[in-house]
C-alpha cells in the first residue's frame, strides 16, 4: 500500500458553506474565488496533523460540469496547480442527483482496492459518503473528515461516528483560502466574442439542417433526453405543457440550456443545428408521452434532492441530507 493521503473535495459544499463562514451570506458561485496555492498549503498542514510524515497524493476536485464561462475559467485556474485534478459531474439544474457524492465514493473505493493510498481526507458533509468510508476501512485505509464550520456552535455531521478522525475548518483558516471575487464591469458578449458581429451564413445553416445525423449520435441524444425527462417532477411536466399550449414553440429556456450542456458532455462536442433540432423534438415528444402515460419513472439507485428555495433560486446549501435538527447552523 502506498504511504500517502488522497484528498477529496466536494466543491459545492466548500463554496457554499465557505462563503457563509467568511461573509455571513451565501454568495453567487461566480463571486467566490479560491487561492489554490494557499488551499494546497492548508490541506498539507491538515494532512500532517492527521497522518504525520505523509504527503498528498493528489487533490480530487469534484465540481459541476458547466457551460458558464466564468465558472469554467475558475475551474481551469484552480487546476493549473499540479496537485488538483478536476472531476466534473453532470447534474440537473432542477432536480439534482447526489452525483458528486457518488463520484467521491467510487474514487475512494477504487484507490483503496488498488492499494493506491493509505489515508483519505474528505472535505464534504453527506451521509451517503458512508459506503465509501466503509469500503476504504475494510481495505485498511484510514478516512479523515474535514468539515466547514460557520461558528463555534456548529457540530459535526453524523459521519463523525464512521470516520477515523474529524477536524473543523474555521472562519480564520477559510478566509485565507476563499475570497469574494469582483466580476468584470463590462461583462458583455462583445468583450469575449469579438467575431460575433460577422455575417450570418444562411446557406451554411441550411446545409447543417439537411445533414443526416448518425444513428449512434441520435441514440446518445435520445438517452440523455430520456434520462433528463425521467428526472423531472410532475409539476415541471405540466409547466412545459402550458408553455406549448400557450402557442410558444421550442423548449423552455432553462431546460434547453441544461439539455444542450448534458448532450455536449455526452458526445464531447457542440451540437450541430440539426442535432439541436432533433434534441428539442425528442424532448417535446417525451414530455407529451409522459403526460399521456401519467408515469414518471425514478432511478432507485440515487437520492434526489431539490436545490431550490421557495423563490425558485438555486440553493446549494440544501444539498445536504441533514435533518433540520441536525443542521450545523
Amino acid at each position: 500500500m502506498r504511504d500517502n493521503v488522497a484528498v477529496f473535495v466536494d466543491a459545492i459544499y466548500l463554496y457554499t458553506f465557505g462563503s457563509l463562514a467568511i461573509t455571513g451570506s451565501k454568495l453567487p458561485r461566480v463571486r467566490v474565488g479560491v487561492k489554490s496555492d494557499i488551499l494546497c498549503e492548508q490541506l498539507q498542514k491538515i494532512v500532517e496533523d492527521v497522518a504525520p510524515g505523509k504527503d498528498i497524493l493528489r487533490i480530487y476536485w469534484y465540481d459541476v460540469a458547466t457551460s458558464n464561462r466564468l465558472h469554467e475559467e475558475a475551474q481551469i485556474e484552480l487546476c493549473s496547480n499540479d496537485k488538483f485534478k478536476l472531476r466534473p459531474v453532470a447534474l440537473h439544474n432542477h432536480i439534482v442527483k447526489t452525483g458528486i457524492v457518488s463520484a467521491i465514493v467510487k474514487d475512494m473505493s477504487e484507490l483503496a482496492k488498488n492499494d493506491g493510498t493509505s489515508d483519505c481526507l474528505v472535505v464534504a458533509r453527506n451521509d451517503l459518503l458512508r459506503t465509501g468510508v466503509e469500503a476504504c476501512q475494510t481495505q485498511g485505509v484510514r478516512v479523515h473528515l474535514l468539515e466547514v464550520f460557520r461558528d463555534s456552535m456548529a457540530r459535526y455531521s453524523r459521519l463523525q461516528t464512521d470516520v477515523d478522525s474529524c477536524r473543523a475548518w474555521t472562519q480564520s483558516e477559510l478566509s485565507q483560502v476563499l475570497y469574494e471575487r469582483e466580476l468584470p464591469k463590462q461583462d458583455t458578449p462583445d468583450a469575449y466574442y469579438p467575431n460575433s458581429s460577422r455575417t450570418f451564413d444562411v446557406d451554411g445553416y441550411e446545409d447543417q439542417l439537411n445533414e443526416e445525423v448518425p444513428e449512434q449520435i441520435a441514440d446518445s441524444l435520445k438517452a440523455v433526453v430520456r434520462r433528463y425527462v425521467e428526472g423531472l417532477h410532475p409539476n415541471q411536466i405540466e409547466v412545459c405543457e402550458r408553455f406549448w399550449t400557450s402557442g410558444r414553440t421550442g423548449v423552455p429556456s432553462d431546460h434547453d440550456k441544461d439539455l444542450l450542456n448534458e448532450c455536449r458532455i455526452k458526445i464531447d462536442r457542440n451540437l450541430t443545428n440539426n442535432e439541436r433540432l432533433i434534441m428539442r423534438n425528442m424532448f417535446r415528444e417525451m414530455i407529451t408521452d409522459a403526460e399521456d402515460d401519467d408515469s414518471y419513472p425514478q432511478d432507485e439507485d440515487y437520492e434526489y434532492e431539490d436545490l431550490y428555495d421557495d423563490n425558485g433560486d438555486y440553493d446549494e446549501a440544501d444539498d445536504l441530507d441533514e435533518s433540520e435538527e441536525n443542521r450545523p447552523y
